[in-house]
Formats: structure tokens, C-alpha cells, sequence
């Protein structure tokens, strides 16, 4: 049996001792670098979905409306979190907030209303969200309306938020491991679940709120183009829902015998 050198085999040992260290400095960086991202979240910027001025004594005032991701939890934090809301299947990934700011300044102000929801991303049919709001005229304060649609199935919510108000400063880091210092999630004036029926399954892919003295009017764009637009009314003092219809024109037919002179 050939014999291998002395001088080679050590190389070879020293070589293996290197590579095993070297994996081992490259898992522990590795690890470190997952711990640290636990220990400080990665903070998506909020996303801005329409803003609107208002005046204020001698002062414009802007009021934005913003979605912002939250980091998911997992493994035992999940766990915790369940068994501290019993009454919850999912932990919230999206916060919508309105942010009264200063026209001079209008990417930091007050946070004046904040929600919290679930946006399942996985679920088929898609599931869709939209919101907007509204500031009434000369009113202290704005309405909110999230609407959720999964298919055929649509879920309208309307919240009522009085400006004069501060939850939280914005921007706000919403840190999932200190969920129970989030600024209250807000409650729902009303709620409302219906259903669609059209030719085409068509959810909702956009709203617009408009306010009026005692009701809002929510004009919803579908997801299919062909599909007409859906239409809700909803009454801020009766809490009543109405789903509005539109008939579509018929063409004017010319008489018999050619046009009248």
C-alpha cells in the first residue's frame, strides 16, 4: 500500500480544520444576523392613499390617509398571541391610519384614527382591500370606510374619527413584538356584509366616499371593467345601509317612417 507523505496529510488536516471553522464563523454571523433582525424588526414605509386639505383657523391643515405593513410573528410569540386574544385567528399585518399634519410639514403629524386588520394574501379568490374617507364641510371630524372583498363576497366597515384628537405621532414604528403598546385599534361605526351577484365574479378593486350633510355615499369600482360599478349609501344617524342601483339608458329608438321634421 502506498504510503502518503507526512507533509501532504498534514495540509489536508489543516485544510479540513480551516473549512469547518470558517462554516462555523459563517453560521454564527448568520444566526447573529437573524437574531438581530428579530431583536429590531425591518419597518416598511407607509404607503399613502389619498390626502385632502382642510382650513384651520388661519391655518391649511392636510388629512392623509395611509396603509402600513407590519412585520409577521411566529413560533412561540405567535402562541402568546393567541392565547392573550382568544377570540382572533390571525395576527394583523396592515395598519390604516389618518395623519392630521401642517401643510408646511405634512409627512409627520397626528395620528387621529388607526385600524389594524389581517389581509390574507394566500386566500383564492384574491382577497382585495380599499379604503378612503371623508371630511364633511366645516365638520370636526372624518369618516373612514375600509371595504374587503373576496370574490362575490364584500365587506364594508365605516369609522368616525373627531380631528381634534392625537393616538400616536406619525410616523409610527409598529413593532410586532410590542404589539400591546400599539396606539387602540378603532371600532367600526357599522358593518356591513353583502354579496355581489353579477354575470362575472367581480369583487371590489377601488372606493370613493363622498360626504354629504347626513349620509355617505360610497361609489365602489370592480374588479372586472365590464362589470358595473357598485353603489352604497349609508345614513351616519340612522346607521342604515342602502345599496343604490342604476339602470342603464336604453337607446332612443327613431319612429317609424324616418325622423320628425
Amino acid at each position: 500500500m502506498k504510503m502518503m507523505p507526512v507533509t501532504t496529510f498534514r495540509f489536508r488536516s489543516w485544510l479540513a480544520v480551516l473549512l469547518t471553522l470558517f462554516g462555523l464563523q459563517a453560521l454564527a454571523q448568520t444566526s447573529g444576523q437573524r437574531a438581530a433582525s428579530r431583536g429590531a424588526p425591518v419597518q416598511t414605509a407607509p404607503n399613502m392613499i389619498t390626502t385632502t386639505t382642510y382650513p384651520s383657523g388661519a391655518e391649511t391643515r392636510i388629512l392623509t390617509l395611509w396603509s402600513q405593513e407590519i412585520q409577521p410573528l411566529s413560533g412561540l410569540d405567535l402562541l402568546n398571541y393567541f392565547s392573550s386574544h382568544p377570540g382572533r385567528t390571525s395576527f394583523p399585518n396592515t395598519a390604516f391610519m389618518v395623519v392630521d399634519s401642517s401643510a408646511k410639514s405634512p409627512s409627520t403629524g397626528r395620528i387621529v384614527w388607526i385600524t389594524y386588520v389581517f389581509r390574507d394574501k394566500q386566500i383564492r379568490p384574491q382577497q382585495n382591500w380599499s379604503a378612503d374617507f371623508a371630511h364633511p364641510p366645516s365638520a370636526d371630524r372624518a369618516y373612514v370606510v375600509l371595504s374587503k372583498s373576496t370574490g362575490w363576497d364584500v365587506t364594508l366597515a365605516v369609522y368616525s374619527t373627531a380631528l381634534n384628537q392625537e393616538i400616536a405621532t406619525f410616523p409610527i414604528a409598529l413593532d410586532p413584538q410590542a404589539y400591546s403598546r400599539w396606539p387602540p385599534s378603532s371600532e367600526p361605526l357599522s358593518q356591513m356584509n353583502t354579496t355581489l351577484i353579477d354575470k362575472e365574479v367581480s369583487g371590489i378593486s377601488r372606493i370613493n366616499v363622498v360626504a354629504q350633510r347626513d349620509y355617505l355615499l360610497i361609489f365602489a369600482e370592480r374588479e372586472h371593467q365590464q362589470v358595473l360599478p357598485a353603489s352604497f349609501r349609508f345614513d351616519v344617524n340612522t346607521k342604515q345601509w342602502s345599496e343604490l342601483t342604476f339602470q342603464p339608458k336604453e337607446p332612443v329608438s327613431e319612429p317609424r317612417g324616418g325622423k320628425k321634421q
